[in-house]
């Protein structure tokens, strides 16, 4: 009888050096010691880095390529800072009930420096971020024209100086960096960025405007040439704005929490993304949690669009059933 399951057949790859001649036979005849266990290296000569490539722009939009560096991506360290704001650190004591004044006082401060330069309206925001260094911090968004400039300004308040601590990208207040990750690598970085592109468009949320490849650094020792490495895409993505100027409140959740590439569920990454269905992924053609899933079949009904925890009629047989009651011997011992 042939064998159940086959011995699987290799095939080399056109960027797989030649193999060398033999059987198992020389392999047994090596050294012993050249199969011992690799001693592992000291962290401490670990060193990361990311190496970015600009793989697709929109040449039907007109617009300037921000630098990558200045991007704030969702999982580094300015990934809470929006675009075109400055973020500065209050060197002076400063609690949550002076925000007011706080704010009050920069908005004037703001207006007399802009007016030594013949610009009236500039019509800054002051926030003040939640959880960041302890409350130290305010941001200034402003438009694109006067965001260098800004970085110029002698902030103060209680007479003690704001220092500049961070700079967002020169672009549209509205823009949302978007993170493709784990990309297969058998996929190429301008082909994949050209269907991230289109997808997205097709969900008529915005435009993209510039989409990078992005890997982690490696040594010259430990290059990639084979090209095997899983890779990343970062995409700057400008939603579509109402007549008021602003952003709807669904172009959060109309942004695909997934993307299909090579029939891999992509994850999607940004700043305020909605928990996307994990059963459906890219397949889904709207959002909804996991709990809302129609394809979910419920354990207890046998229907399907939600969980056995949540059934709507396990939970009226629960309404329905008496309450059970502590019997007379029961209530004696206690």
């Amino acid at each position: 009888m042939p064998p159940k399951h086959p011995a699987p057949s290799v095939k080399s790859m056109p960027t797989d050096p030649p193999a060398e001649t033999g059987s198992a036979s020389a392999i047994d005849s090596i050294d012993p010691f050249k199969f011992a266990p690799i001693e592992e290296q000291d962290e401490g000569a670990f060193l990361v880095y990311l190496d970015s490539e600009l793989v697709w722009t929109n040449k039907s939009e007109h617009h300037v390529t921000v630098p990558f560096e200045e991007l704030s991506l969702p999982s580094r360290d300015r990934a809470r800072l929006d675009p075109c704001t400055v973020r500065f650190e209050f060197t002076g004591s400063f609690k949550n009930g002076d925000r007011q004044k706080a704010e009050w006082s920069i908005l004037s401060q703001l207006k007399t420096f802009f007016r030594r330069f013949g610009i009236e309206n500039t019509g800054p925001g002051v926030s003040f971020p939640t959880g960041v260094g302890r409350g130290k911090f305010v941001d200034i968004t402003i438009g694109p024209g006067h965001l260098e400039l800004l970085t110029k300004a002698q902030l103060s308040f209680n007479k003690q100086k704001l220092e500049l601590t961070l700079v967002g990208p020169k672009l549209p207040p509205s823009t949302i960096i978007l993170e493709i990750l784990d990309v297969p690598f058998q996929v190429d970085a301008r082909s994949a960025a050209q269907t991230v592109a289109f997808k997205i468009h097709e969900r008529q949320v915005g435009k993209v405007w510039d989409i990078w490849k992005v890997e982690h650094g490696l040594p010259a020792e430990f290059s990639d040439s084979n090209g095997r490495r899983q890779y990343s895409l970062v995409a700057a993505l400008v939603p579509t704005a109402l007549p008021s100027g602003k952003i709807a409140a669904t172009t959060i959740i109309s942004i695909p929490g997934y993307i299909s590439l090579h029939c891999k569920h992509c994850l999607v990454k940004f700043n305020g993304r909605p928990d996307w269905c994990t059963r459906c992924k890219s397949d889904a053609q709207h959002f909804h949690v996991f709990g809302q899933c129609q394809k979910l079949e419920c354990f207890h009904c046998k229907d399907f669009g939600h969980t056995a925890d949540k059934c709507p009629k396990k939970q009226a047989e629960a309404l329905a059933k008496p309450a059970e009651r502590p019997s007379k011997r029961a209530n004696a011992a206690i």
